[in-house]
């Protein structure tokens, strides 16, 4: 349904404004539009608003976020079940603004796709 869920069966990608981000809670950073709820231990400000786009390991974890999502499109799509609606969680490219970490997910993004 429009959260997320798998219903009758299906599945569909979180709603843009579902898309938050989360370091063990819940954060007030939505804007990366995952297709899926994402928790990871980013590295955080204080009030957990934003995310430090400059940091190495966040930097790395948005590689990792890319691949994990890519890796698990491609287990459901052996599934019988899930093969043809897997293809719902593909993102479009982050719109990178000044943004490394959006840049970082695209460039693995793309590099997945290609192998």
């Amino acid at each position: 349904n429009e959260n997320g869920e798998i219903i009758s069966g299906g599945i569909e990608k979180l709603r843009e404004q579902d898309s938050v981000l989360f370091s063990y809670l819940p954060t007030k950073i939505f804007e990366y539009k995952f297709p899926v709820l994402i928790n990871a231990n980013f590295l955080t400000n204080v009030n957990r608003e934003q995310i430090h786009t400059d940091s190495i390991w966040n930097q790395w974890l948005f590689d990792k976020i890319s691949s994990e999502i890519f890796q698990w499109i491609k287990e459901l799509v052996k599934n019988n079940k899930f093969c043809f609606q897997a293809y719902r969680l593909i993102t479009s490219n982050l719109n990178p603004e000044n943004n490394i970490l959006k840049k970082r997910f695209n460039d693995s993004f793309e590099n997945n796709i290609k192998h």
